[in-house]
């Protein structure tokens, strides 16, 4: 059986954290893993990456850091029936890493110190890096079909 994840203790903070400590950690950790920041040891930095990630999204919600906070990360991932009716449906984290990031930067980015006193960005390298691994996915497929536009609106 796996152990236990210990959200706390990925983000390296302890259990009286308040929600801002958790995204301080959470931008600290999320860059120094990123998986483009560390090419050489990708395997690595991508699996402590997603546990970073996973920690955040439940650690940054107030239900389920609820649940966490009170049950643990074995009750949060099966769900939870109250006996007053209420039920909380099954946490299952959905290796949802980037968007994520992504989600916390475009949120932090617009408000904080993201430029040095040049007006360069601090973090630029990362979100540029980021962008070209989208690149270098395999191109859509194309396929020429002979057909007309009856045939496309109405069905072969």
């Amino acid at each position: 059986e796996m152990s236990e994840l210990d959200y706390y203790q990925i983000l390296q903070l302890n259990r009286t954290a308040t929600i801002d400590d958790v995204k301080k950690a959470y931008r600290r950790l999320s860059l120094k893993y990123h998986p483009t920041k560390n090419p050489s040891d990708i395997t690595v930095c991508s699996d402590q990456f997603h546990q970073i990630c996973e920690a955040y999204e439940v650690l940054s919600d107030t239900h389920l850091s609820a649940i966490y906070n009170r049950y643990g990360a074995k009750v949060l991932a099966k769900g939870l029936e109250l006996s007053d009716g209420k039920s909380y449906p099954a946490y299952k984290y959905q290796m949802n890493a980037f968007e994520i990031f992504e989600k916390f930067y475009s949120e932090y980015l617009p408000y904080h110190d993201i430029f040095d006193s040049t007006g360069k960005m601090l973090y630029g390298s990362c979100f540029s890096s980021m962008n070209k691994v989208r690149k270098d996915k395999t191109p859509d497929a194309q396929i020429t079909l002979d057909c007309s536009i009856d045939e496309l609106y109405n069905g072969c």
